[in-house]
């Protein structure tokens, strides 16, 4: 199964936690491990693209499936952006709850 963890601790940061493999199916095949992959990397890049390097921090271990991702006082276009990864894995969840778990925690200081 994988988990995704989102930590909003808005306005100092924003992470999230990828971690394992869903098991829908065998490497190569497997339709819920694809559509989070597409999600994650998606989001990754386009976050890359808009934040300068010292603003986050990317931690991943391709063989133990992490993907660990910090974002120092992000603005609220980041937000949105995290956001809608959640959304978009919250789907993936609802359609898959033996493959895919969520877990959000927010702290407004």
């Amino acid at each position: 199964m994988t988990k995704a963890t989102f930590d909003y601790q808005i306005p100092e940061s924003i992470r999230f936690e990828i971690v394992g493999h869903a098991h829908f199916a065998k490497k190569g095949q497997d339709i819920v491990c694809s559509a989070i992959s597409t999600a994650v990397f998606t989001t990754l890049n386009l976050l890359d693209n808009i934040l300068e390097k010292e603003q986050y921090q990317l931690n991943s271990d391709e063989q133990k499936g992490i993907i660990q991702y910090a974002i120092k006082e992000p603005h609220e276009i980041v937000i949105k952006i995290v956001d809608n990864l959640y959304r978009i894995l919250a789907m993936i969840a609802e359609d898959y709850p033996n493959n895919l778990k969520l877990t959000k925690k927010i702290a407004q200081n």
